[in-house]
């Protein structure tokens, strides 16, 4: 049975319609009746703003609740003070750079401030004759040579450029197991697993590889190539591609203003291309020699005032250490380590003469591997007196720790 009061009374009410049939022979409780039908009536509004103001106070709980959700989320999306500078950390700093560089970002041109930040996304160009010299807060640089197009596509933990026109020198500082340093030209993509290389763009031979006209010589370490949806690892002495004559190196950019100590050849890395207007210079198999021997040449190249008989040692140098070299990768050992010590004993303060240092020590390991590693040792530890700071240090001292 209900026990609402509206519908008990208009129960009532039909009842009594129906026993009567006439309004004016209703039962006396008609009034009654009437009374519980008004009564019953109120109770229903009442109860009706009861639950309607119940279902705003509902939504507007429930509108306070999506508003301090959302509210949450804005605030977890701000960057702390400390995310703000890891966004900067390790960004390109401009150390030091010609008034003729052009520094383009957003569609707006600026010239280059020393100390200014550089954002991802922005493109470096520099006319010939100009330089430009980025640090990074690793301890990476790079040196930009006259005639280069470069962007910095990503820079605060993986680094990547796009090299478009030109040479750049980059040193790079040790990374870590997630880190990622990659150089993009035209057609390949070139990542650094610790390592020193030189990139070059030369013209493209159709019989080899594709026609690709990206060329690779590694000097330390290891580099992986990719191209053409195919991955290469390409190590130390080894170029690429394997059907390509060795690369021709460019123009190179010259050592900051500020350094006196010559470049070391096999703790930078070079990416070079030729230019418009700026044909690339042709230097023979002296192209396979290590940064340094490009930094010599370029010595002679960029200062006119060279004497000749400086000049001529300096290609006697390149000339040595090529040879030396040549003669690493043919295998014949023996007579490479005779070359790298003539080397050392004619220029002991030369560019290439802790090179030269390095691929004795390197020489004497290989032959002595099998035998008494006496002399390997001690070329290490020569190497360790001598360049006690040198890129090869790590390698000199596990040899001579190993070695007795």
């Amino acid at each position: 049975m209900t026990h609402d009061p509206l519908e008990h009374a208009t129960r009532l009410l039909r009842d009594a319609v129906d026993d009567t049939g006439e309004v004016d022979r209703i039962p006396p409780d008609r009034d009654d009746t009437v009374a519980r039908i008004a009564e019953a009536l109120r109770d229903r509004r009442r109860r009706d703003r009861i639950r309607r103001r119940w279902i705003g106070v509902g939504m507007a709980a429930g509108v306070l609740a999506l508003v301090g959700t959302s509210v949450a989320l804005v605030v977890r999306q701000v960057p702390s003070p400390v995310t703000v500078q890891q966004a900067d950390h390790d960004r390109g700093r401009i150390r030091e750079a010609s008034d003729k560089v052009t520094v383009l970002h957003d569609g707006q041109t600026s010239a280059p401030a020393a100390g200014a930040r550089l954002a991802d996304g922005t493109e470096l160009r520099t006319p010939l004759g100009a330089e430009a010299h980025l640090d990074f807060d690793s301890g990476t640089q790079l040196t930009i040579a006259g005639g280069t197009r470069v962007r910095l596509v990503e820079q605060t933990h993986h680094k990547r450029f796009a090299l478009e026109a030109g040479s750049v020198f980059a040193k790079v500082a040790k990374l870590s197991a997630d880190e990622r340093f990659v150089v993009t030209t035209s057609d390949a993509e070139i990542e650094v697993r610790g390592t020193a290389f030189r990139v070059t763009l030369a013209t493209p031979d159709p019989s080899c590889e594709n026609g690709t006209p990206t060329r690779l010589d590694v000097t330390e370490g290891t580099v992986v190539v990719r191209h053409a949806a195919h991955e290469v690892r390409v190590a130390a002495g080894e170029h690429w591609p394997a059907c390509a004559n060795a690369p021709v190196a460019g123009d190179a950019p010259r050592a900051p203003a500020k350094e006196s100590k010559p470049l070391r050849p096999v703790a930078v890395n070079t990416i070079s291309t030729g230019n418009a207007g700026a044909p690339t210079s042709a230097v023979g198999p002296a192209a396979m020699a290590p940064t340094a021997l490009m930094a010599a040449k370029a010595t002679v190249a960029d200062a006119p005032n060279v004497s000749p008989e400086r000049a001529s040692h300096l290609a006697e140098q390149n000339d040595l250490f090529d040879t030396g070299m040549q003669k690493k990768r043919a295998g014949d050992l023996s007579g490479a380590l005779a070359t790298f010590e003539r080397l050392i004993a004619a220029y002991p303060e030369g560019p290439l003469g802790e090179n030269a240092s390095v691929e004795r020590m390197r020489v004497l390991g290989s032959l002595e591997q099998n035998s008494h590693p006496v002399r390997a040792a001690a070329a290490a530890r020569d190497y360790l007196a001598r360049y006690p700071s040198g890129f090869a240090r790590e390698e000199a001292r596990k040899l001579s720790v190993e070695q007795p």
